[in-house]
C-alpha cells in the first residue's frame, strides 16, 4: 500500500464498481466544447429539470492529470442532485500527450460550453461552486484565481460562490517529482 503500483492495480475495480453504482433518475445531457474526444462535460440535474437551489456546482475529477472521467463521479452527483443542486462534471484532455497549457485552454472552452447551459436550461439566476478532488481541485483552483483568463472569457470571480479542494497538490514545487509532474507541467 502507498506506492504507485498498488494505487494502479487497485483503481480498476473502484472504478468499475462506480460505473456499475446504481443511481436514482437524473436528467442528464453531454455538451463537448471541442474536437477531443475528452473535451466533453455532463450536465445534470433532478428528473423534473428543476435547479431548486441558487447553485450549480462545477465538480472535476481527479487522476492525477492522466486518469479518470466524469462518469465515475455520477454518484457524487446524485447526492447534490438530490438537495435540489444541478451539477457539472466536466472531462479535460489529459498527459502524457497534453499538458497544463492545453488543460488551461479546456477551462476556457468549458466556461463557454457553461454559457450555453445556462441559456439552454434558464439558470441565469445562479452562482456556481467550483472544486474537485486531486488533479481536478487544482484545475479548479486554477480556474477560478485566473482572474484574467475568466475576464477573457467573459467571466468574473462574481460568479462563484465557493470552492471546494479534496486531495489537491496547490504547490507543484511541494510535490515528489515524477513523470506524470513532468508532462504535466512541460
Amino acid at each position: 500500500k502507498g506506492n504507485q503500483l498498488h494505487e494502479l492495480s487497485s483503481l480498476p475495480p473502484f472504478w468499475y464498481r462506480l460505473l456499475n453504482f446504481e443511481l436514482q433518475p437524473m436528467y442528464e445531457k453531454r455538451y463537448e466544447y471541442g474536437e477531443q474526444r475528452r473535451q466533453y462535460l455532463l450536465f445534470l440535474q433532478a428528473e423534473n429539470r428543476q435547479v431548486e437551489k441558487d447553485h450549480i456546482i462545477i465538480y472535476i475529477h481527479g487522476g492525477a492529470w492522466m486518469l479518470g472521467k466524469p462518469e465515475f463521479f455520477r454518484p457524487n452527483a446524485e447526492s447534490f442532485v438530490e438537495q435540489g443542486y444541478g451539477v457539472i462534471l466536466p472531462s479535460y484532455r489529459r498527459v502524457p500527450k497534453y499538458s497544463y497549457t492545453d488543460m488551461r485552454e479546456d477551462l476556457n472552452e468549458m466556461m463557454r460550453c457553461i454559457q450555453l447551459i445556462i441559456e439552454e436550461h434558464n439558470l441565469h439566476n445562479k452562482k456556481f461552486i467550483l472544486g474537485g478532488v486531486s488533479a481536478g481541485g487544482h484545475l479548479a483552483a486554477h480556474w477560478l484565481y485566473n482572474r484574467s483568463a475568466l475576464a477573457q472569457c467573459g467571466w468574473s470571480q462574481d460568479r462563484f460562490s465557493g470552492i471546494f479542494m479534496l486531495a489537491s497538490p496547490l504547490d507543484l514545487e511541494q510535490m515528489k517529482k515524477t513523470v506524470v509532474l513532468n508532462f504535466y507541467t512541460r
